[in-house]
């Protein structure tokens, strides 16, 4: 088989274009060997590209036989005359991809790639199949010749046609353990004894006796069933007759029990939908109360506000009462998908997903210093949690314009985010879309961007950090 393959190899090496060494599916030959024994089954390959015109490399599979063994074998020699080479495969990649393997020396012979696991195996025989280019990375130790003495070469095979390659050589498997279990029956079949075919007979005569004695307690028993279905059907007829003068009493009950059910309901759905009173529920007399929150209130209550600028809705003052928690639990709640860049999020509920732009901030963008640190900043204050949001308005591309409030772990209270992302200098607060916040909430990110920059903080730590909207005119 050895002469077999090195005249293979010659052909193929030197007459890249010839057929018949077999059929030729994409890039690879599929050969039958003359070796009755196993019947093995082979395909083979030759590099498209490579990086040394010194080294001839042959790839090729080969059936299992009777063995479990199914993996790449390698041919390699060094064309130089007068060299003697060692080569050992460093590593495998497929698409890329590296796989695991033993490193072996390989000589002239057939020799086989053999992976660290069984998994590996699997998981190099799925991507072998599946993929577009396999590459070798080939150490080669050459003494003589004036080859130099060491060195690593790349070999690219296509893997067009590597799928035909695999069945051909692996299905053989299937069609050696068939023939192999057909012989094992076979044999069993040959070597039983008459004796033993006798008790068998005689067993199976019993079992027969055994199964008619079943079958008269059956219809025994079927006869006792068609007994008990008469007296049911007796039973029924009476029941039938007793409901028949009492299901006038029955339908009247049924209507009072449904008309109650129905009041209940329609009561307890408009006890829900009924709004909560904003100066008996969260607000408390304003005087009684410090400069700083009055004045929230006092903004609460304005309704010149919310009526003259649509943007506004009333929840976006409800933040500033004094019960916050009770206020965040009931607006919605949202489950963080992705983070998309520093101030852009993409959030789901049970019905839906929608993209929210974080409210009266900017964050610096994608390719712009800072812009990755800022997003990591998010990622790490709602990255996989869940956030409530307070909607301000919808933007020209759709998302919604928002506040985002996180819990903090350690402490059960609420965060807002977009004042967060500022406080840690990772966000500009943008004044010229914040009007529609109460007083005290624009206060309080001039503050936080204040202390921000007085501290260098974040982007701050730049001399001169370039605002997102002036680097978009740039780039």
């Amino acid at each position: 088989m050895r002469l077999h393959l090195l005249i293979l190899l010659f052909i193929i090496g030197f007459n890249p274009n010839v057929s018949n060494a077999g059929t030729l599916v994409g890039e690879w030959y599929l050969e039958d060997t003359k070796d009755a024994a196993t019947d093995e089954k082979l395909a083979f390959s030759q590099p498209v590209s490579q990086s040394t015109d010194k080294t001839q490399v042959t790839l090729g599979l080969k059936s299992p036989g009777l063995t479990d063994v199914a993996d790449f074998y390698l041919i390699a020699f060094n064309k130089v005359k007068g060299s003697n080479c060692q080569f050992t495969v460093s590593e495998v990649l497929i698409d890329a991809k590296s796989f695991a393997i033993k490193k072996a020396n390989h000589s002239l012979e057939k020799s086989v790639i053999e992976t660290r696991t069984k998994k590996d195996k699997t998981q190099l025989w799925r991507a072998f199949r599946k993929g577009n280019k396999m590459s070798l990375k080939i150490r080669q130790a050459c003494s003589g010749g004036n080859v130099p003495g060491n060195e690593v070469n790349t070999f690219d095979f296509s893997l067009k046609g590597s799928s035909a390659a695999y069945k051909h050589v692996v299905g053989q498997k299937a069609s050696v353990s068939l023939n192999q279990e057909k012989q094992k029956i076979d044999k069993q079949v040959r070597s039983t004894k008459p004796e033993a075919v006798e008790a068998t007979v005689k067993d199976a005569k019993t079992t027969v006796e055994e199964v008619k004695a079943t079958v008269e307690k059956v219809e025994a028993t079927v006869e006792d069933v068609k007994t008990t279905v008469d007296h049911v059907e007796t039973t029924v007829e009476d029941v039938e007759t007793t409901v028949e003068n009492e299901s006038n009493y029955t339908i009247y009950i049924l209507l009072f029990v449904g008309l109650l059910v129905a009041v209940l309901v329609i009561g307890f759905l408009k006890l829900r939908a009924r709004p909560k009173s904003l100066d008996s529920s969260f607000a408390p007399d304003s005087e009684k109360l410090s400069p700083e929150l009055g004045d929230s209130l006092q903004t609460l209550r304005s309704t010149d506000s919310a009526e003259n600028d649509p943007l506004v809705k009333p929840e976006t003052y409800a933040a500033t009462t004094p019960d916050m928690k009770q206020y965040i639990a009931n607006i919605p709640r949202y489950k963080v998908e992705q983070v998309i860049d520093g101030d852009t999020v993409k959030v789901s509920t049970l019905e839906d997903e929608k993209i929210i732009r974080l409210d009266s901030i900017d964050c610096p963008e994608d390719g712009q210093d800072w812009g990755g640190i800022a997003k990591d900043g998010l990622i790490k204050l709602i990255g996989d949690k869940h956030v409530h949001g307070e909607a301000h308005e919808t933007d020209q591309l759709g998302r919604t314009i928002a506040t985002l409030y996180v819990e903090d772990g350690n402490t059960s209270n609420w965060i807002n985010v977009n004042e967060k992302m500022v406080e840690l200098g990772h966000a500009w607060v943008m004044r010229q879309y914040y009007d529609h916040l109460p007083k005290d909430r624009r206060a309080e990110l001039d503050k936080l961007e204040s202390n921000a920059k007085l501290n260098k903080l974040g982007l701050w730590e730049s001399l001169n950090p370039i605002p997102p909207w002036d680097w978009h005119k740039e780039n």
